[in-house]
């Protein structure tokens, strides 16, 4: 309260004054907030959000596509960027929410689902991000393009594990095998990626050619070399 010669009056919101005999109110100090009249202990800005001095409210809201890492933020230029695998907004966690399934987000997302291209249905090749190339700022994450997949949380692709395939944009999983004759190394579209080599053999699933041992053979380099022979 500030005190004058008839009676005290309560400080305005933005301002406080913790002090007995004191003829003016103080600014709320950065990092906090003052939102009731009569207040004469601020509260710290909440995470999240930072407060600079004089603010009346629970603060401004860190711009989206970052976050406040702590409590008590006193400008925009404490805010940080939104972490790799997360995408930050008003409405998530403080500290973000997990990119969508089938997606990546490769730092400083607003989105769970962001697209490095203008259709994201149309993509085929993979894309440089920030994660590639910290002077691409406005790219921030994308669609998994074929040969790779992006669990829910990704920071970047993943690539199709060996022996199985992944045939289109936004998986989430491999989803295919790869064929009996053929063999799929890392990062396969197709499950028939490979054809199998002459003098081996591919089994279901192979992530590569296996020698025919001594006494077998196989003349084959086709889908039909899945057996050895003696």
């Amino acid at each position: 309260e500030k005190c004058d010669t008839f009676s005290a009056t309560e400080c305005e919101k933005g301002f406080y004054q913790p002090d007995f005999r004191k003829a003016q109110c103080e600014l709320c100090p950065a990092g906090f907030y003052c939102n009731e009249p009569g207040t004469s202990v601020p509260e710290e800005c909440p995470q999240g959000n930072y407060c600079p001095e004089g603010t009346e409210d629970t603060g401004k809201s860190c711009p989206v596509g970052s976050t406040g890492s702590r409590p008590g933020l006193e400008k925009e230029g404490d805010c940080t960027p939104c972490a790799a695998g997360k995408y930050c907004n008003s409405t998530t966690d403080p500290l973000g929410d997990p990119c969508d399934p089938g997606y990546y987000c490769s730092g400083g997302s607003s989105i769970p689902n962001p697209c490095q291209v203008d259709d994201c249905s149309t993509i085929t090749d993979y894309q440089e991000t920030r994660w590639d190339n910290s002077n691409l700022t406005d790219t921030v994450g994308g669609i998994c393009v074929p040969g790779y997949y992006c669990e829910a949380g990704s920071a970047r692709p993943r690539p199709c594990d060996p022996g199985s395939s992944c045939s289109k944009a936004g998986l989430s999983a491999p989803d295919g095998g790869c064929d009996p004759g053929y063999y799929c190394p890392t990062g396969s579209i197709n499950k028939t990626q490979n054809l199998c080599l002459q003098g081996h053999y591919c089994e279901a699933d192979s992530a590569y050619p296996e020698p025919c041992p001594p006494g077998t053979y196989d003349k084959t380099e086709s889908v039909e070399s899945t057996e050895r022979t003696r």
